[in-house]
């Protein structure tokens, strides 16, 4: 499978609701979710929409993930729903797969704002490491979609001790 692991851009500095500042730092959710992928044997790009001035093809990938909270940010998220909802928009929501804060916490709004294909709830790392095993997203602990117009929830991931 291929993969584009994407970082967004949130546009300005400084956020204008919370007055958080954004820091240019690594993505280091993706950064692990894109080695997983290669030691599994699939091809994995990342694109930081902050730092890299290139786009990518869409269709030349089976999924996009797309972070909403990178792990510099959970303590003090990005409170601008409305940015977030339009940079999903750049992508075909039935190949994108929400990853973040805002999954984790709001995961029915979250899915029927975007329309994305689902999200992963909580820990990335645990439920992507189960599907690359599965290959079914809908199969995986920590993932909810939406079927149907029905919102359906799986327990969530086990963590490891």
């Amino acid at each position: 499978m291929k993969f584009l692991l994407v970082n967004l851009n949130w546009s300005t500095p400084v956020s204008k609701k919370t007055l958080k500042v954004h820091f240019k730092v690594p993505p280091l959710d993706l950064i692990l979710l894109h080695n997983m992928a290669v030691q599994k044997g699939h091809s994995a790009k990342i694109w930081d929409q902050y730092v890299d001035n290139c786009s990518y093809n869409e269709d030349s990938f089976d999924w996009v993930l797309v972070t909403t909270t990178p792990y510099h940010m959970w303590q003090c998220p990005n409170a601008e729903w409305e940015l977030i909802k339009e940079a999903v928009k750049q992508f075909d929501s039935k190949k994108v797969i929400l990853i973040g804060l805002h999954a984790s916490v709001f995961p029915e709004k979250t899915l029927l704002e975007t329309d994305v294909f689902a999200l992963i709830r909580r820990e990335p790392e645990a439920v992507f490491s189960e599907f690359l095993e599965s290959t079914c997203w809908r199969d995986c602990a920590g993932v909810s979609y939406l079927e149907n117009n029905n919102y359906h929830e799986n327990p969530p991931p086990k963590l490891p001790p």
